[in-house]
């Protein structure tokens, strides 16, 4: 069947199965919003529960097939995005970064940054694979993690023979491209399968501004979240891969495992309306959050105290606030109370998205908002003041990083303890622990606990910032480590 990217042949499918007068009795239980709460009902609307529909009969044109309704739809998201394949995640983009893993190296080792998401590490664990972790790099001056260097991957590479691919972050949650090309001719020298977590790279490749799309050169295949920049709903991401290496059927197979079998309609509804309306319409909409992003930073650059860090993707609009008196925790709940939320902080930034759904009153907000932050400054040396670099180096973290000794899944599988945070040293983390966001693992299954991991851990902690995989309280932190035998 011939379809062009002017139809949704998933959401069209299910749209008219909802109006067609069909009386349900089928999942879900609600019946097409017959049977729902009436506040989730006021909340999403009658029009979105009629359409949250399972996989039932859809529409004649696809001879009643759920399937072929959302084959084709991947279909076409496969030919926008310059891919041979295409498949619809409605777990978001860790399970397409499970699915990779586990399709490319299950048993075997694989190369990863050592910054990589803390889903990266799960998907270790879920293959039983064998980390081989490549350092990233800490830029003093910035304050920012950069991605490892082409010669760190290529070391790792030769060191390591028997792995069966590589992993790369591209880009990282503050917007920092690997050279993504370089690192894929060292591979493909080595006879290593390409993956590439772009969860935060969706709207890569829709202009000539932005880097280019990671299947664009060479990947054997990348997960993007397109719900995180682009259109589509939250937790809505796919999975793009270049047949060759890494075979179709089994990534097909590994995700038939993960995904869920009750997949929602509204996630993959949306995920088509996405890419409808990127391949219609890409250029002009990725240059209108380029736009968006060149008017905050014109006014950020007229603040005092604050600084713009732009790093490959300039849509990632990462602002250092520590020349204003703040620490990056606290600017963001001061942002909040002005009535901004920001995607993330660190210890001296934070960082906001321009996406396509950006505009003129938006952009004025958050320039707003910022313009209040540079003239507010806290009482200087109270908890809300920056970090002192020179007593807190987060690439301490990763330079004392303890040796992993153990197979991640082993440790994060087998029998555990908790102790408090101060007393894990030396022992055998069995937990992802990392501060959130952006998820880098600071302690990873199977690794020796550090005296600098811990430290920064619970400097984090005193700084107000968030650490994720830890037991316990913020006020009285633990971690869970793998019991002696």
């Amino acid at each position: 069947m011939d379809l062009s990217q002017k139809e949704t042949p998933f959401l069209e499918a299910v749209a008219a199965y909802a109006a067609g007068g069909i009386v349900p009795f089928h999942t879900p239980g609600h019946k097409q919003g017959r049977g729902a709460d009436p506040f989730l009902l006021a909340t999403l609307g009658a029009a979105a529960l009629r359409v949250d529909v399972s996989d039932v009969l859809l529409s004649p044109r696809f001879n009643d097939s759920w399937t072929e309704a959302l084959a084709a739809a991947q279909r076409l998201a496969a030919e926008a995005l310059g891919a041979d394949y295409c498949f619809f995640l409605v777990n978001g983009t860790t399970v397409g970064v499970h699915a990779m893993v586990l399709a490319a190296a299950a048993g075997r080792k694989i190369i990863v940054a050592r910054n990589s998401h803390r889903s990266v590490v799960g998907a270790v664990v879920l293959a039983d694979a064998w980390p081989v972790y490549v350092d990233p790099v800490y830029d003093q001056a910035l304050g920012v993690w950069l991605p490892p260097a082409p010669s760190a991957w290529e070391r790792a590479m030769e060191e390591h023979p028997d792995a069966a691919a590589v992993l790369v972050t591209y880009p990282t949650y503050e917007g920092a491209t690997a050279d993504l090309p370089a690192i894929v001719r060292a591979a493909r020298k080595r006879g290593m399968i390409v993956l590439v977590d772009e969860a935060h790279g969706p709207h890569f490749g829709w202009h000539p501004d932005l880097p280019p799309r990671a299947v664009a050169v060479g990947a054997d295949a990348s997960a993007q979240s397109p719900h995180k920049l682009l259109g589509a709903l939250t937790q809505a991401s796919w999975l793009l891969g270049r047949d060759g290496a890494l075979p179709r059927a089994a990534v097909e197979t590994v995700l038939g495992i993960l995904q869920s079998t009750s997949p929602s309609a509204l996630l993959l509804g949306s995920l088509d309306a996405a890419r409808r309306q990127m391949a219609l319409e890409g250029r002009r909409l990725a240059s209108k959050a380029l736009e968006a992003a060149a008017r905050v930073e014109a006014a950020v650059a007229r603040l005092p105290g604050l600084r713009r860090v732009r790093l490959q993707d300039p849509t990632k609009l990462l602002i250092a606030v520590d020349g204003a008196g703040w620490n990056g925790y606290a600017a963001a709940a001061a942002l909040r109370r002005m009535g901004v939320q920001v995607e993330m902080a660190t210890a001296r930034h934070v960082l906001a998205l321009a996406t396509l759904g950006d505009d003129e009153e938006t952009v004025a907000r958050l320039c707003g908002a910022l313009e209040r932050l540079a003239c507010e400054a806290p009482p200087p040396g109270s908890p809300w003041a920056p970090w002192d670099e020179a007593a807190l180096d987060p690439s301490g973290a990763l330079r004392g990083a303890g040796r992993l000794v153990m197979r991640p899944r082993e440790a994060a599988l087998g029998r555990t303890r908790a102790v408090p945070l101060r007393e894990a040293v030396g022992l055998v983390a069995a937990d992802v622990v990392c501060p959130y966001p952006p998820g880098v693992p600071v302690l990873c299954p199977g690794e020796q606990v550090s005296a600098e991991a811990v430290e920064y851990l619970q400097a984090i902690l005193d700084k107000g910032g968030e650490v994720r995989g830890l037991a316990g309280s913020p006020e009285a932190p633990a971690v869970r480590v793998v019991e002696a035998r």
